[in-house]
């Protein structure tokens, strides 16, 4: 997996998708869920599209907030799935 676009791609869907604003400047580092920028039903979206794009099977504990709180914990949390 080549992990700057997989980035990429989880940048586009949040701000594309979950925020509505494809401009938005979202950072690596920047709190999604502890932030209020994703609400439990936009998780669940979340979750989905990784699922989708990685063709990965995640169960409750992965899509914890520390695993899912920024761009950043989620490419970790897909590079241990792949590896």
């Amino acid at each position: 997996m080549d992990i700057t676009h997989a980035r990429d791609r989880i940048r586009e869907f949040i701000t594309l998708t979950l925020i509505g604003d494809p401009d938005y400047p979202l950072a690596d580092d920047e709190p999604l869920v502890g932030s209020g920028l994703l609400d439990d039903a936009a998780r669940e979206e979340l979750a989905g599209f990784l699922a989708e794009t990685f063709g990965i099977a995640f169960d409750d504990d992965d899509l914890s907030t520390e695993n899912i709180d920024t761009i950043e914990a989620i490419v970790t949390l897909l590079q241990d799935h792949l590896a």
